[in-house]
């Protein structure tokens, strides 16, 4: 539908060289047919351990989804012992989804990017107070580095500013909400949920739906299809599978493998630059990151603590 034309921040829609100038930046539309069509958003496991009836080097939209794990060998080591991945093969517990045929990124680097290009390139009109903020916040802080936007947004340095920039934005719209949600009860109006269609004497017999949600890391979708009055298959296509998922043969690498590629390294046993840029992307807490060198050893074992700070092992 077109709920989205009344968001407070209208970051659908997918950019593309960005780093070229944002007066120089492609910008595409993410619609409604892009999440009906085959080749909308679609998932591949060319490189991860699943395998699809109809064979791996195809992509499947998530209402054909299938599921099925097929856990290989590493080149390397032992099933439960790794020293060195199969990188031609399958090597990652995740599937690779794509719009239209393209890896992306998600999150709020990907949801500064979008709204920013979309605000200096006009295509939005009038700017909603948040949407304004967001051009703000990102220009006070080019002015303040004194290097071009496209020079430091799309990096390690701008995904984590984007994420603290993400949760200033956010706490403005938690007050935003609170207070119209305190007007309203003032006002003697107490709902805070429709539940016409909650009643399953509605609900179809046969369809297909998405549910969407742009999560804090990033771009979050529930697929479902019912038949018979039953759900006969469910996939989620998460945030951390845009970004950590394994390369695909013909579109190349997702963006975890990409930030990581070309990283200059200052001291080769402590590669502190690389875990800073996975780490930028804020990864869900069911994943880790372990490294190994092309040698198959283990480097080091880097441990995060909100209160006792950041300690590497000797």
């Amino acid at each position: 539908g077109d709920f989205f034309k009344n968001l407070l921040v209208r970051c659908n829609g997918v950019v593309e060289d960005f780093a070229s100038g944002v007066m120089n930046a492609k910008v595409y539309d993410f619609t409604e047919k892009d999440l009906t069509d085959a080749d909308g958003v679609a998932e591949s496991v060319e490189h991860g351990w699943y395998e699809y009836k109809g064979g791996d080097n195809k992509a499947l939209h998530p209402w054909e989804g299938e599921t099925t794990p097929h856990y290989t060998e590493p080149k390397e080591g032992t099933k439960t012992e790794w020293k060195a991945l199969n990188e031609q093969g399958k090597y990652s517990w995740l599937k690779t989804p794509k719009w239209r045929g393209k890896l992306c990124e998600v999150g709020p680097l990907a949801r500064y990017i979008v709204l920013y290009t979309k605000a200096k390139q006009g295509l939005l009109g009038d700017l909603t107070w948040a949407e304004q903020m967001i051009v703000d916040q990102i220009d006070a802080v080019t002015k303040v580095l004194n290097v071009p936007v496209e020079a430091w947004l799309p990096s390690t340095v701008g995904r984590t500013a984007a994420r603290a920039l993400d949760a200033q934005l956010q706490a403005e719209i938690s007050k935003y909400f609170f207070d119209k949600l305190v007007a309203n009860i003032k006002s003697g109006d107490t709902r805070v949920v429709n539940n016409d269609k909650w009643d399953p004497s509605t609900w179809p017999k046969e369809a297909k739906g998405v549910g969407l949600y742009e999560a804090p890391r990033g771009a979050l979708s529930h697929w479902a299809v019912i038949k018979d009055g039953k759900i006969a298959n469910y996939q989620a296509v998460v945030p951390t599978t845009w970004n950590a998922c394994p390369r695909d043969d013909a579109e190349g690498h997702g963006a975890y493998e990409m930030s990581m590629m070309d990283t200059p390294v200052k001291v080769a046993d402590k590669p502190l630059e690389i875990v800073k840029a996975v780490r930028s992307f804020d990864p869900c807490m069911a994943c880790s990151t372990h490294l190994f060198n092309a040698k198959g050893e283990k480097i080091r074992v880097v441990t995060t603590d909100p209160y006792a700070g950041v300690t590497v092992d000797k």
